[in-house]
């Protein structure tokens, strides 16, 4: 399990430390007015409130057959970790699909803000715990480049 503290996340043996959060300087984060509704067959309905301008389009359509894996098998009580989160595309559904579970979203860029947005708007802050880390196999600090996949 997950140990948080104000400076370091615990996950089994590795300790990540905690870091500014960068920002993706190629990314205009926008709020959606009116949100976006998101409803797949067999998952309760949700929405978007914000993400980034350029994927408007997208998170309707994105990745369509992943989503309904998650629909057709997690489990009410699953732990499960959502690594480089982005906007919540997944914790948003996930966090909807758990009942006593819980959803670990790890976001290292300033797109934590839009995360914690739309988790929010769901109503799931108690279902989805949003970590502003990456994670790897080494503990410690990397710079490295971002590279999106449609923004999701």
């Amino acid at each position: 399990m997950f140990e948080n503290t104000e400076k370091r996340i615990v996950t089994g043996k590795q300790v990540i430390e905690r870091n500014a959060l960068p920002q993706d300087p190629h990314e205009e984060m926008v709020e959606f007015h009116p949100p976006i509704k998101i409803q797949m067959e067999g998952a309760p309905e949700y929405e978007f409130v914000c993400g980034h301008k350029r994927h408007i389009k997208t998170y309707t359509k994105s990745e369509l057959s992943v989503r309904a894996w998650f629909i057709e098998n997690v489990k009410p009580d699953w732990t499960i970790l959502d690594i480089g989160a982005n906007v919540g595309q997944y914790a948003v559904l996930l966090g909807k699909l758990i009942e006593t579970g819980m959803v670990y979203s790890f976001e290292p860029t300033q797109t934590a803000a839009l995360l914690r947005q739309n988790v929010v708007h769901n109503g799931l802050a108690d279902k989805v715990k949003i970590v502003p880390q990456a994670m790897g196999k080494e503990v410690g600090e990397k710079k490295d480049k971002i590279f999106r996949n449609l923004g999701l």
